[in-house]
């Protein structure tokens, strides 16, 4: 029979043997103290999802897995248990991501001290047991040492009582067409913890949900952002002759669609540098406003990321995956302008002509690029690859014989060469391969020779 202490918290029951040093201590106890003020605990919440479930039509897809385990469920029993099934596997996701993304706060009370919000990120590794236990107790967490364990382990978790009946009932209008999306569609039918420890908590779910499909005010979405700088470097050098050539082995190539997913990549490289280097902000929007967001919760731009400017990680379960993103246009004009100027040689625009840039960041500074110096800026730019016949090799040789006869290696002759007359439509790449091994090194003859 279940048993509830003075604040209404579940006990769990004792392990049952006879042998009283192989039964576990029981979760939370040592954490056990005041309730947070007008707030469920989270286990309670889960039994009220479940039970809201119930009544939830069959998913339109299962899972392989749950097809399989079905076939030894009675054929007259099967498809409610699998309507069942699919039903409270999809609630635990849904209760899982909204805690990870800080769409359901989570609070707790400890003992002597106010009662807390709990950030999003100690709960990231949050799992159906502690969801369903009201107790953070993660297995990933189980076998570390007291000392490693997080500050949260076996402190039990409450959920406000207008953020859970607003997210409850949002997922019931989800699940069951024709429900209004209103709090006071179902209330819970459990009582909430009415012990006045700390002053109500107002803000709730709702001033942190995000507003996905609504833009942030005078911004460029990321994937867009990419797009129009991979247009900017498309129209500068043969990707070939620049040093990022190097590290991403581009070579000279007449398709089009070729050169389109290297000036791509290259975009995305800028990007990706300088967002995670912090030269340029992402935000997203709230319901309160638009935000900014920590580079540091970012853990990875993929391309899948760039690509679609929303935030998809390796991991689906980050607290900010599924977040679309977005950089103000001033940033972003300064940081093409910036980044073209070191790459085409173009004057770089002076930051004063540009609009005041955000409270954020100081006056007078712009993002500069690893690339951008005043090297790279004063070299003469070099022609791309015309169409038409290039020169024999035996001219090319010939050529490349004077312009060794100038004093110039071979490295230098290969980047140069498109710069004489006649050989605009030669390749740095042609060059490269025909002089390899032309010219033996100098130095001292050898003894006795």
């Amino acid at each position: 029979m279940t048993q509830y202490d003075e604040r209404g918290v579940v006990v769990p029951a004792p392990l049952q043997g006879s042998d009283a040093a192989l039964a576990g201590k029981r979760y939370g106890d040592k954490h056990r103290g005041p309730a947070v003020s007008d707030a469920y605990e989270l286990s309670r919440c889960w039994i009220d999802l479940a039970d809201r479930s119930e009544r939830w039509p069959f998913p339109s897809e299962l899972p392989p897995r749950m097809v399989d385990l079905a076939q030894a469920i009675p054929e007259d029993q099967r498809s409610d248990w699998l309507r069942r099934q699919a039903n409270l596997e999809d609630m635990d996701r849904r209760i899982s991501y909204a805690i990870r993304s800080g769409d359901l706060p989570i609070w707790v009370a400890p003992h002597g001290e106010p009662e807390r919000l709990v950030a999003v990120g100690a709960l990231a590794t949050i799992d159906k047991r502690s969801i369903a236990g009201g107790v953070f107790c993660p297995q990933s967490e189980e076998y570390k040492a007291d000392a490693d364990r997080p500050w949260l382990w076996e402190r039990p978790l409450f959920v406000k009582c207008d953020d859970w009946v607003s997210f409850a009932t949002e997922v019931d209008a989800e699940r069951l067409p024709g429900v209004a999306k209103s709090p006071g569609t179902r209330e819970p039918k459990f009582a909430p913890n009415l012990q006045l420890v700390a002053p109500p908590y107002h803000g709730g779910a709702g001033q942190l949900r995000r507003l996905d499909g609504i833009a942030v005010p005078n911004s460029i979405r990321l994937n867009d952002a990419v797009a129009d700088l991979a247009n900017g470097i498309s129209n500068g050098p043969d990707l070939s002759d620049s040093e990022t050539a190097i590290e991403f082995k581009f070579y000279s190539s007449d398709s089009d669609l070729l050169r389109e997913w290297q000036t791509r990549e290259v975009a995305m490289f800028y990007v990706r540098e300088a967002v995670q280097s912090g030269k340029l902000l992402l935000y997203t929007m709230l319901v309160n406003g638009a935000h900014p967001i920590d580079r540091h919760a970012l853990r990875e731009l993929n391309f899948r990321t760039l690509k679609n400017g929303i935030y998809e990680p390796t991991n689906g379960r980050e607290p900010l995956a599924g977040t679309a993103l977005w950089i103000l246009k001033g940033d972003w004009d300064r940081f093409k302008r910036s980044t073209l100027a070191a790459r085409i040689g173009e004057p770089l625009v002076s930051v004063t002509n540009c609009p005041e840039p955000p409270s954020h960041r100081a006056k007078g500074v712009h993002a500069i690029m690893p690339s951008e110096s005043p090297e790279s800026t004063a070299r003469t730019r070099a022609p791309s690859v015309k169409a038409g016949r290039p020169p024999s090799d035996d001219e090319i040789l010939a050529k490349a014989d004077e312009m060794k006869s100038r004093g110039m290696d071979g490295r230098t002759i290969a980047k140069e060469m498109r710069l004489e007359p006649g050989f605009q439509n030669v390749a740095t790449t042609a060059v490269r391969e025909l002089i390899k091994g032309r010219w033996k090194p100098g130095g001292r003859p050898k003894k006795g020779a």
